[in-house]
């Protein structure tokens, strides 16, 4: 890479590192065939369908997000492309191993019903009611990520509205889904 490529490549890292939202879009422009092939490599185990390539998507983006900001400027042994590409290629090991081990789960005699479940709309309301339940549990903090990325705003965005780092959004998600999974298994019929 030319020397004033890598110049401006170092640059725009540096800011992505202090949250600048518009840093982090041109890295993502300038990187963008990398996260699009991981998602399209990941599609191809047959665990995936093509409705998953947004959920695989996002968890690309985190990946690079993540790589960003834990790159080290300093060193010149490994470029970023490069560091970049194993960040998003181990977290899409991650993931898939996580859709084997729930797939394994559902596949499982202990955990599959023996006799029929409720129809599907009371199954419908009673995990809407499960749902709210839980939502008692988390903080205010996870109840407002969780209801800002649910209408579909990106951490970046939360993270603005709310003040915070997009660590903290990133954090208090995991805390929110990790709460009312536990809710929902302790609970559910």
């Amino acid at each position: 890479m030319p020397e004033e490529q890598d110049r401006e490549l170092r640059a725009l890292i540096g800011r992505v590192k202090q949250n600048d939202d518009r840093a982090l879009n041109g890295l993502v422009e300038k990187y963008g065939i990398l996260l699009k092939s991981a998602v399209n490599s990941a599609l191809t185990n047959p665990l995936f369908s093509p409705s998953d390539r947004d959920d695989l998507y996002q968890e690309a983006l985190l990946a690079f997000y993540r790589a960003a900001q834990t790159y080290d400027l300093g060193q010149e042994d490994v470029t970023f492309g490069l560091y970049a590409k194993i960040c998003i290629k181990n977290r899409m090991r991650t993931v898939i191993r996580k859709y084997k081990r729930r797939k394994a789960r559902s596949q499982s005699p202990a955990v599959r019903r023996t006799a029929p479940g409720p129809a599907p709309e009371e199954q419908n309301e009673y995990d809407a009611a499960l749902l709210q339940r839980a939502m008692t549990l988390l903080s205010e903090r996870e109840r407002s990520v969780l209801a800002l990325r649910s209408i579909g705003m990106r951490y970046a965005e939360i993270s603005r509205t709310l003040g915070c780092s997009v660590k903290s959004v990133d954090n208090a998600l995991k805390r929110a889904r990790s709460k009312i999974r536990t809710y929902a298994r302790e609970h559910r019929q």
